[in-house]
């Protein structure tokens, strides 16, 4: 949402035209969540939480909000199961709709298991005939010493898919418009 309306801003729009973008995209994303392991509070050195060696929450925030959902050990396949219907129904996804997918590592998570759930990922949306635009897999939200990820799918329109390729250039997220098409015909 962040970016998009950054994006849109850059075309010298209104702030009324920039909320009403920015609006557009929140009410288009959602985003689930899973932890393996609590994160720390630096100023204490205590976990935000505490949890089983052989359990995961589901619906954590990535501050130690509580879960929704408790349950012991799953496979990667399994929890990006779980995450990508708690999106997609919420969301309303439907066959035929075009989304932007960001895999989220919390910090402890390995980018390999990353894109091990990005793989299953787009195995769902791909069987519900949702097509993918975009797909970034990183660390862009992260929370000392969480293991966990998140699954953020955007439903995409004309203006929200423009205004997340334009280009932007942060400390911790770079779209290089030029690289994705060389890469993303």
């Amino acid at each position: 949402m962040i970016k998009v309306a950054g994006a849109k801003a850059e075309t010298g729009a209104s702030l009324s035209e920039v909320r009403k973008t920015a609006e557009r995209a929140r009410d288009n994303c959602r985003t689930f969540a899973v932890a393996l392991s609590p994160a720390t509070i630096p100023a204490s050195g205590q976990p935000t939480f505490t949890i089983g060696e052989k359990e995961i929450y589901f619906g954590i925030g990535a501050h130690g909000e509580r879960e929704i959902k408790k349950t012991g050990l799953l496979s990667a396949d399994e929890t990006a199961q779980v995450l990508v219907d708690g999106v997609v129904k919420d969301l309303g996804l439907k066959s035929g709709d075009e989304v932007n997918i960001i895999v989220n590592g919390y910090g402890s998570t390995t980018l390999m298991a990353l894109y091990i759930v990005n793989r299953k990922v787009h195995d769902i949306l791909n069987h519900l005939q949702v097509h993918i635009h975009r797909t970034d897999v990183g660390n862009f939200l992260t929370t000392q010493e969480m293991a966990g990820c998140s699954v953020t799918l955007m439903r995409l329109n004309e203006e929200l898919k423009s205004c997340y390729d334009s280009p932007a250039y942060t400390p911790t997220f770079a779209k290089c418009p030029d690289l994705l098409r060389k890469f993303n015909p």
